[in-house]
């Protein structure tokens, strides 16, 4: 399967998980930073575990390939350290430097696959989509 339609493959399977209520705290960050975590963290869906177990049945370049589609559509100001590499706002994003960079920086399948599944992953993914197509970036054939 090319990197494109894994990407998709991805985006359906992460629209599927259906969005967990909020915490009983009104807090800007989701309950992550109160006391009372524990209150606010709840079991995986089945459709977040099948996401989880998708990303991880994949070849480590794949992941990567993944990874730097997202960060292609995660419109950001980036860190000082990011921004030789990703541009001020993504506009001089490359590819191939993001995937480097992602291997040089991975802790793991397993970490990168909750480092992936803590982000609005389907939007980010489409954006990065979309930016792409922009560039005249054919996602089909980066891998392959």
């Amino acid at each position: 399967m090319d990197l494109l339609n894994m990407v998709h493959r991805v985006i359906d399977l992460a629209r599927a998980i259906p969005r967990k209520p909020a915490c009983a705290r009104d807090d800007p960050f989701g309950g992550i930073w109160d006391m009372e975590l524990a209150a606010c963290i709840e079991p995986p869906s089945p459709q977040e575990l099948e996401l989880r177990q998708y990303l991880l049945s994949q070849p480590p370049a794949v992941l990567r390939g993944v990874e730097a589609i997202m960060y292609l559509g995660r419109d950001y100001e980036p860190l000082a350290a990011e921004e030789e590499l990703y541009g001020a706002d993504c506009d001089d994003f490359d590819f191939l430097d993001a995937y480097e960079h992602l291997t040089d920086v991975s802790h793991g399948a397993r970490a990168d696959v909750d480092h992936l599944l803590g982000k609005p992953l389907a939007m980010y993914l489409e954006w990065g989509l979309e930016r792409a197509r922009e560039r005249g970036i054919e996602v089909a054939g980066l891998l392959g």
